[in-house]
């Protein structure tokens, strides 16, 4: 981005190509982060200096590797690094909605009561609203009031449609006990993103509850391919022990 003279004798240009460069290896591994190649992701932190987060980490720096950690299976240290960003940035969305999840491993009620006091999400973006409005559906789902619960979804799709969507439809579904209807929901979601981690959580848990656990072993197995997660291993091993 800056000719090498430049750099060298300009600390402000080369203070600026540093932060660029960082910001674009953030980008870079978080997009390794979305297609669920989890292990990649920590690596490529780590070789790149940027696993250390301090109160002034970026926030989009600090939740990735909140993120990564937890799904590598740090989630106690993960979680905290969630809670910690959200307390230094309140106010922004996708701390939030971070938060919020972490939040919720005290219970549903507890969640929904978390979200209540949070109240609306300033400068949000759709896609951060239908993720706001999704968490509610999943809480809501959680307590089986699915009335409330299909209104959170619908809103949240009226605002935004992914594959995260998409998943939290199948797991409500799954919580009434339709695995078919979750089923199609997943498949929904695979239209998207194929190999989407979350979506194939939940399909493994909908076949076996459809009866079809041949189908949920070769899912699996086959999604151990594409990606790199500790729910997907652990769930394959449970299949091939039974």
């Amino acid at each position: 981005m800056y000719p090498q003279s430049v750099v060298a004798r300009d600390p402000v240009a080369a203070t600026v190509a540093e932060a660029t460069g960082t910001i674009e290896k953030i980008e870079a591994i978080e997009r390794t982060y979305q297609s669920g190649r989890y292990l990649t992701a920590y690596r490529a932190l780590q070789d790149a200096g940027l696993m250390a987060v301090g109160p002034a980490t970026p926030l989009d720096h600090a939740l990735l590797v909140a993120r990564v950690r937890r799904a590598c299976g740090a989630s106690r240290g993960g979680r905290k690094l969630v809670l910690d960003t959200w307390r230094r940035h309140r106010r922004h969305p996708r701390a939030a909605i971070h938060a919020i999840h972490e939040l919720a491993q005290a219970g549903p009620l507890a969640a929904l009561d978390a979200m209540d006091r949070i109240g609306p999400l300033v400068g949000a973006t759709a896609e951060d609203e239908a993720d706001w409005l999704c968490a509610r559906a999943l809480w809501l789902g959680g307590l089986r009031d699915f009335l409330a619960a299909d209104a959170a979804w619908r809103a949240a799709r009226d605002r935004h449609v992914g594959a995260w969507l998409w998943s939290v439809r199948a797991m409500i579904d799954l919580d009434r006990d339709r695995p078919d209807a979750a089923l199609d929901a997943i498949a929904e979601a695979r239209a998207l993103h194929p190999w989407y981690r979350p979506a194939i959580d939940v399909a493994g848990r909908a076949l076996l509850r459809a009866r079809r656990a041949a189908e949920a072993r070769a899912l699996l197995a086959e999604a151990s391919r594409h990606v790199e997660a500790l729910s997907v291993e652990l769930a394959l091993a449970t299949r091939h022990r039974e």
